[in-house]
């Protein structure tokens, strides 16, 4: 009798996680030509945009060797040398390119991801951490699942989408985040704000140079940026709720309201999430447009990034520098590119959104 009652609660419990499990699929799966557009738009972008954009080539003090304890850093008692950070960048952008004309790309990925993560352990190790692991883990999920170039045995290291393994790992990002905010934020006192904080930090520590509404910050009802510090909590805490939803509608709500989010960063806070970008465009990505980028002749992406690989290794190796650094080292040309990658954000949300709800309401008149 026991035997059977341990057995009807296993079935329950395996019940309900494969209906936890097709919801999670549901809400955060896309299809597959908008998988492949993301990779063209993911490598351009983060050769042209993001190389460069983790360590300086330069050699650095051992006297502010300060790795965390957690780190692979730990193992060492000072920074690398030029000619590994030099050989890890070069590196990496050798794995872009690769990736970018499918060859070995799935070990490319991986490896790019490992060398990534090496090169961000030395950067952490002067005791600020930052923002990009997101971005990076975009390397690990599609490395493990769908960038799989071995088509003819269609193996996987991961019997799951990339882009749910990735919304995952987003939810989770953001719940950890979520939380100590959570524990500090909602107090329901209006002296005390981790909005106003998070100001002063950017505008006055950081720079002394306040743009777009930043100068009007602090002219905000004190009412007001209580709810700012509730609304932050909100947001962040979310995801992990809406993958359960079984409807991406509801995770493309979110991923909108993130761009929003970032965007209201950059304008009141002068703090901009540009990583970020890449982070939320595979679940916003609209079909008709990927398959405009996959329309794209090979050769001419394959030229694309040839040469902006060949202008950021020359200016990497001569200069020390980057496009990046070179176009948008100011805090204004900076602030005022991210807000138009924001803005362009939001229309392609709004518009995946449009697209989410005709389909909906064509599938329920379908089945009247």
């Amino acid at each position: 009798m026991k035997l059977q009652s341990i057995c009807l609660y296993m079935s329950k419990i395996i019940k309900l996680h494969d209906e936890l499990w097709n919801r999670i699929k549901k809400t955060t799966e896309v299809d597959k030509q908008i998988t492949d557009g993301y990779l063209r738009v993911f490598v351009l972008f983060y050769i042209a945009y993001y190389f460069c954009n983790e360590i300086g080539h330069y050699q650095l003090p051992d006297g502010l060797f300060n790795p965390p304890r957690l780190s692979l850093a730990v193992f060492f008692d000072s920074f690398p040398s030029l000619w590994f950070v030099n050989g890890a960048h070069l590196s990496i952008l050798i794995c872009l390119v690769m990736i970018a004309v499918n060859v070995f790309r799935k070990f490319m990925t991986l490896l790019c991801f490992t060398l990534l993560i090496i090169i961000f352990n030395f950067k952490y190790s002067l005791g600020k951490v930052d923002h990009p692991i997101l971005l990076l883990m975009i390397f690990l999920c599609y490395g493990l699942t769908n960038w799989n170039s071995d088509k003819a045995k269609g193996t996987f290291l991961l019997p799951i989408k990339a882009e749910t393994l990735y919304a995952i790992l987003i939810a989770f990002g953001m719940l950890t985040a979520g939380l100590p905010k959570a524990a500090n934020w909602i107090d329901f006192d209006i002296s005390k704000s981790g909005f106003l904080g998070w100001y002063y930090r950017a505008c006055f520590n950081v720079s002394d140079s306040l743009y777009f509404l930043a100068p009007y910050v602090l002219k905000i009802p004190q009412i007001v940026i209580e709810l700012f510090d509730y609304l932050a909590v909100l947001f962040e805490l979310s995801p992990i709720f809406l993958l359960f939803s079984g409807k991406r509608k509801w995770w493309v709500i979110w991923c909108l309201v993130a761009c929003v989010f970032h965007l209201s960063t950059t304008l009141l806070l002068n703090i901009s999430f540009s990583s970020h970008f890449l982070v939320y465009l595979p679940f916003i990505l609209p079909l008709g447009l990927a398959k405009r980028i996959n329309n794209l002749s090979k050769a001419k992406y394959f030229i694309v990034v040839i040469c902006f690989s060949v202008i950021q290794a020359v200016l990497f190796l001569l200069k020390g520098t980057s496009l990046f650094d070179l176009y948008l080292s100011d805090k204004w040309g900076y602030l005022l590119f991210n807000l138009c990658v924001w803005l362009a954000l939001i229309v392609l949300a709004i518009y995946t959104l449009y697209i989410e709800f005709k389909s909906s309401t064509a599938n329920k008149e379908s089945l009247v």
